[in-house]
């Protein structure tokens, strides 16, 4: 099996890769997959572009689309997402706001992978 684009290191591939799909999804409509595909874009657009007002972009859309497709553990992911965009702009207590109610969300629907193993649970 081969490993994911992102994670081998072929950071300008895999965000290729992401904009087709992203494309494919959006001629489908499907929210799902188009709320995915921007999260995707918005990460890599902060930590490979490095251009935090166009990751903030992609990732408010994909909030909207994984709000309309109901799913709230995708809502906690892009939370977070957005937390690292204000860390990355230098603004810790809006991202510190962002964290916790990404794990507020995360915790209401028993999403806990992000959970450090010296947290209470």
């Amino acid at each position: 099996m081969r490993a994911p684009l992102w994670l081998s290191g072929e950071y300008e591939r895999s965000h290729g890769v992401n904009e087709e799909s992203l494309a494919l999804f959006r001629e489908l409509e499907d929210d799902m997959g188009i709320a995915v595909l921007l999260h995707r874009l918005g990460i890599s657009t902060l930590g490979y572009l490095e251009d935090p007002e166009k990751a903030r972009e992609l990732l408010n859309e994909s909030l909207e689309h994984y709000r309309r497709a109901g799913s709230e553990r995708g809502e906690s992911e892009v939370l977070g997402g957005l937390g690292y965009v204000s860390e990355a702009e230098g603004d810790l207590e809006v991202a510190l706001e962002l964290f916790s109610r990404a794990a507020k969300v995360a915790a209401e629907v028993g999403f806990t992978w992000w959970k450090s193993p010296c947290s209470p649970r």
